[in-house]
């Protein structure tokens, strides 16, 4: 199947419809060769779908990502850029932009783009966004920002466990266990498939005085190591 990707490589045959569509296939083509790390391979559909959509944002993001993943960070950052300019109301843009810029050194500017992009009622991925700016803050130690950022990622997607994680970390950090516990209740639904998180409940509940509450994360620890899903085996907290 993957003969197909030589077809279609002159624009100039094309309408513009057809251009950005074939532009956007030989991107995606380059997104998986590179997963794949067959980085020749990438870079070629990539360039290929720069060719045939120069003016696409996704394309020019995918560029960029590339060139970021094989070292070439301001040549990178250029094409993040640029993705931006061409789409400047996308919060899926001011998301890959923030989050390369909180990545490589720039997390003031970074922050602000995620923070942009978390509040874009149309970014699908907002709950993302808050989530990369609230890994942002922690780069600035600017911990207050950083937990309602999770706190926010959560509220709008309850199965993000990486900033449940965090929330209780920060919890932990700030010696206050009950609102690590809190938390942790709150999306029990989760936690109890989640070994980190179960292993932070323990860690919460001693530091809480609340044996049994920890005996109970221990349990449900115990459990998912030997693959127990049985009904049998679920306890009410």
């Amino acid at each position: 199947m993957l003969s197909l990707a030589s077809c279609h490589t002159q624009g100039s045959s094309l309408s513009p419809d057809k251009q950005l569509q074939a532009g956007r296939y030989h991107m995606q083509l380059g997104l998986a060769y590179l997963s794949q790390e067959n980085h020749t391979r990438a870079k070629q559909k990539l360039l290929t779908a720069l060719q045939l959509a120069p003016d696409s944002a996704e394309v020019n993001a995918a560029m960029g990502y590339f060139l970021e993943k094989t070292g070439a960070l301001p040549e990178a950052k250029g094409y993040y850029e640029k993705a931006l300019a061409l789409a400047p109301t996308s919060g899926t843009q001011k998301n890959n932009l923030g989050a390369f810029l909180c990545r490589t050194g720039s997390p003031h500017k970074g922050y602000l783009l995620l923070q942009q992009a978390g509040q874009d009622i149309h970014y699908i991925n907002s709950a993302m966004a808050y989530e990369n700016a609230g890994f942002c803050a922690e780069i600035l130690h600017h911990h207050k920002q950083s937990l309602h950022c999770f706190q926010q990622a959560l509220l709008q997607d309850p199965s993000r466990t990486v900033a449940l994680s965090e929330l209780v970390k920060l919890a932990l950090q700030a010696k206050q266990a009950p609102m690590a516990l809190h938390y942790l209740k709150k999306h029990m639904r989760y936690v109890k498939r989640d070994p980190a998180l179960l292993a932070l409940g323990v860690q919460a509940a001693k530091a809480a005085h609340e044996d049994g509450l920890a005996l109970v994360y221990q349990h449900y620890l115990q459990h998912l190591s030997m693959g127990s899903n049985h009904e049998h085996d679920r306890i009410a907290i």
